[in-house]
C-alpha cells in the first residue's frame, strides 16, 4: 500500500476497531469483563455486584485501581483508610476513620479544609476514643488542652457561669416547714468532690430525709441531674442560711486533712457546728482519732495543749469537763473558734425545748426529735450541756469594797498568779468562787434543769478557769 492516503485509511479502521468495538467476557464465576480490542482490562462487573475499574476483582461496590478525577460532588457517609494521602479535606467531613491512634488533626497552616494525620506541628487532635486534644497529640481525657484557655461560659450537664459554675438555683435552697416554729424540710448540702475537682449541691428532700439529719456522704458519689444535684462555683460565703456541709469534704478545713466529720450549718455570716463538739487527738499525722474526755489534761490552762486537739461536729457523744481555753484551742486547731453570744442565739432560735430532763439520746443523737431541733437544723442546743460561748463578761458582786481600777491576782499560780484590772465582780473559777475574776458565758442549760432551760438561759456563773462535766461547747466559723 503505497498509497499514502490508503495508508491513512487503514489506520482509521484499526484505531475504531480498537475504541469502538471492545471485546465483552463471561468468567467462569459469571463475572463481566470488558476490554478494549487490545485487552487491555477496562470495567469488570462482579457476579455479586461489585464494579471494578482497571481492577479484575472488585471488593466494594466501587474498586478503582489508579487515579480518577471528577468534575462534580462525590456524596459518602464515611471514608475509611489510613489517610496518609488525604488532603484538602473540608472541615466539616467529620467521619474520618483512620487505623492510626489520632483519627483528625488540623495542621499548623490554620487553612480551613486544611486536615492531615501527619505528625509534626499537629495543633489539635481528636483520637479513636474520643478524646479531644488542643496543643496535644496525646490527650487523655474528653478534653485536654496545653496552654490558656479563654471562654466567655463553661458548660457541664447544662450548667453554664461565666467563670467556672453558675451559683446554685433558689429552687435548691433550703426550705422549711410552713408554720411556726419554721423548722428545716429539706435541707441542701454542699461539697467538694476530690475525685472531679468540682463543687457540688445536693438538695434532699424532706420526705424521705427530713431536717438534714442524714448525711449524704462523699460528693463523688452525687450523680448529677441538672435538678437537685449539680455543680456550682464554690462560692460558700453567698450561701442561704440553712445550708449544711460536712467539712470532711471542705479541702481549707482541717477535718479534710484529717478524714473525719465536721458537719456544720449556715447560718447568717458563720458556718455553726450542727453538733455539740468532740475533741479528738489527731496526732502529728493527722490520722488519729483519741477522745478527749474528762481528763485532767483538759482542766488547765491551754499553755501546754497539743496542737493536734481538735473540735469536729460529730453526730456522736460531745467531750465535756474542759476549760474554756481548751475549747477555744481545739476549737481554733480544728479552723474554727467559740460562737459569741449573738451569734450562738441566733443559731438556737426555734428550739422548742424547755425542759432538761427530757432529752433522749443526747450522747449519741442516734434519733433526733424536731423539740430538739433549731431552726436551721443544729441539733441539742438546750438541755443537753451547758456550752461555752466566746463572750466574757462582768459578773456578781464583789463582796469586799471595790476601789475603782483595783487589781489582783484572781487567776491563780496554775495562771501564772496573773492579775486583773477593774474587774468589780466574782467568778467560780479552779479555786472556787474568787474576787475581781470575768465570768465567761454558757449557754442552753444541761440535762438536769428541768424547766429551768431554753433558747434564753444564761449562765454567768463560771470563770474560764472552771471545768465539769455539765460542760462542753460547740464552734463555728
Amino acid at each position: 500500500m503505497r498509497n499514502p492516503f490508503i495508508r491513512l485509511i487503514f489506520l482509521v479502521f484499526i484505531l475504531l476497531s480498537v475504541v469502538a468495538f471492545p471485546i465483552i467476557r463471561k468468567a467462569s464465576d459469571a463475572s463481566v469483563h470488558i476490554y478494549s480490542r487490545i485487552e487491555v482490562q477496562g470495567i469488570t462487573i462482579s457476579q455479586n455486584g461489585n464494579v471494578g475499574i482497571c481492577t479484575v476483582s472488585p471488593t466494594e461496590a466501587l474498586s478503582v485501581s489508579g487515579n480518577g478525577l471528577f468534575s462534580g460532588t462525590i456524596t459518602a457517609n464515611r471514608f475509611v483508610g489510613n489517610g496518609s494521602g488525604l488532603t484538602n479535606l473540608p472541615i466539616a467531613t467529620a467521619n474520618l476513620a483512620l487505623t492510626s491512634n489520632i483519627a483528625i488533626s488540623l495542621n499548623a497552616q490554620g487553612l480551613i479544609g486544611a486536615i492531615s494525620v501527619a505528625t509534626g506541628n499537629t495543633i489539635m487532635a481528636i483520637t479513636i476514643s474520643g478524646n479531644v486534644g488542643i496543643g496535644t497529640t496525646a490527650p487523655t481525657t474528653k478534653l485536654e488542652v496545653a496552654g490558656t484557655v479563654s471562654a466567655s461560659a463553661v458548660v457541664v450537664n447544662g450548667l453554664a457561669s461565666a467563670a467556672n459554675f453558675l451559683p446554685i438555683p433558689t429552687a435548691n435552697w433550703p426550705d422549711f416547714d410552713a408554720g411556726s416554729p419554721y423548722l428545716i424540710y429539706g435541707a441542701l448540702w454542699v461539697g467538694w468532690d476530690a475525685t472531679a475537682q468540682v463543687w457540688k449541691y445536693h438538695k434532699q428532700n424532706g420526705a424521705t430525709a427530713p431536717r438534714g439529719l442524714t448525711d449524704p456522704g462523699n460528693p463523688n458519689t452525687w450523680t448529677v441531674n441538672g435538678s437537685t444535684m449539680g455543680y456550682f462555683n464554690g462560692n460558700l460565703s453567698s450561701l442561704p442560711s440553712g445550708t449544711h456541709i460536712n467539712n470532711k469534704y471542705n479541702p481549707d478545713m482541717m477535718a479534710y486533712r484529717c478524714n473525719q466529720d465536721d458537719i456544720q450549718i449556715k447560718i447568717g455570716s458563720v458556718w455553726v457546728d450542727k453538733y455539740a463538739n468532740r475533741i479528738l487527738d489527731v496526732g502529728s499525722s493527722y490520722s488519729g482519732s483519741t477522745l478527749k474526755d474528762d481528763g485532767a489534761d483538759m482542766q488547765g490552762s491551754g499553755q501546754t495543749t497539743s496542737p493536734y486537739w481538735m473540735a469536729f461536729s460529730q453526730k456522736a457523744q460531745c467531750s465535756t469537763g474542759m476549760t474554756w481555753f481548751i475549747a477555744q484551742i481545739a476549737a481554733n486547731n480544728a479552723g474554727k473558734r467559740l460562737p459569741a453570744n449573738e451569734e450562738w442565739q441566733s443559731a438556737a432560735m426555734g428550739t422548742a425545748r424547755s425542759a432538761g430532763n427530757g432529752v433522749a439520746n443526747g450522747d449519741s443523737w442516734s434519733s433526733v426529735t424536731d423539740t430538739d431541733l433549731s431552726r436551721y437544723g443544729v441539733v441539742g442546743m438546750v438541755g443537753n450541756i451547758w456550752e461555752w460561748v466566746g463572750t466574757w463578761w462582768q459578773s456578781g458582786i464583789k463582796t469586799t469594797t471595790f476601789t475603782q481600777g483595783e487589781s489582783a491576782a484572781a487567776w491563780g499560780a496554775s495562771y501564772g498568779d496573773d492579775y486583773t484590772w477593774n474587774v468589780n465582780g466574782s467568778a467560780y473559777g479552779n479555786a472556787g468562787w474568787t474576787n475581781n475574776l470575768p465570768a465567761a458565758l454558757l449557754r442552753g442549760g444541761l440535762w438536769g434543769s428541768g424547766t429551768n432551760v431554753g433558747v434564753f438561759a444564761l449562765f454567768a456563773y463560771d470563770a474560764p478557769s472552771s471545768c465539769s462535766i455539765i460542760i462542753g461547747f460547740r464552734s463555728v466559723r
